[in-house]
């Protein structure tokens, strides 16, 4: 029943924080909508700053699960990458402009989700390495630099900041970074996505 309560609080929050965003979105309207006391809310989250750092973490952990699925069940590199690729799309789904603007505000909530994507995509050594095995990558890759610069890319650009300077949304860089690198280790011109 605790985790009932709890998962409803977080998806309660959730929906409030993607149409408001964070700093106008108040503990009252969220317990309001649960009806619920803040009391039992703070008997779950000790702090608004709480509930936020656990609706980004609860809106990313099914993500990372299907990205482990797919390595762990030897998906074909094809499903294994779609699945990364899918990661930035859902995790942009979960991401309003509203909350992005507000995180621009708030480092420490960018870098819960920093830690995941990255989390993400390091996976992709795997599935590089699988790839090679299999012929669809390039031989000649090098996996482990490969990774860290694709890393950083996103970690420089896909940034709230940067994101909104150059008008675009996580899914939209998402597509436009996966395709420039991507496509561009595919052997014979072949495409991922």
């Amino acid at each position: 029943m605790n985790d009932d309560i709890q998962t409803l609080i977080v998806k309660e929050a959730q929906a409030c924080f993607y149409l408001h965003g964070f700093k106008k979105t108040t503990v009252d309207e969220i317990v309001s909508h649960l009806k619920i006391s803040k009391k039992t809310l703070y008997n779950y989250f000790v702090s608004k700053d709480e509930l936020i750092k656990a609706v980004i973490i609860q809106s990313m952990e099914p993500l990372i699960c299907d990205i482990n699925t797919a390595i762990e069940n030897q998906s074909s590199i094809f499903d294994a990458i779609q699945g990364l690729y899918n990661f930035s799309h859902k995790l942009s789904a979960t991401i309003s402009p509203t909350m992005l603007r507000d995180m621009r505000l708030m480092p420490e909530f960018w870098q819960v989700v920093e830690l995941e994507r990255r989390k993400a995509l390091g996976k992709l050594s795997v599935i590089l390495a699988r790839g090679k095995e299999e012929g669809i990558v390039k031989q000649d890759l090098d996996i482990e630099l490969f990774v860290k610069i694709l890393i950083n890319t996103f970690d420089t650009f896909a940034h709230p900041d940067k994101l909104l300077e150059m008008n675009l949304t996580p899914s939209e860089f998402a597509d436009k970074v996966f395709h420039m690198y991507i496509d561009g280790i595919m052997n014979d011109g072949g495409s991922l996505i």
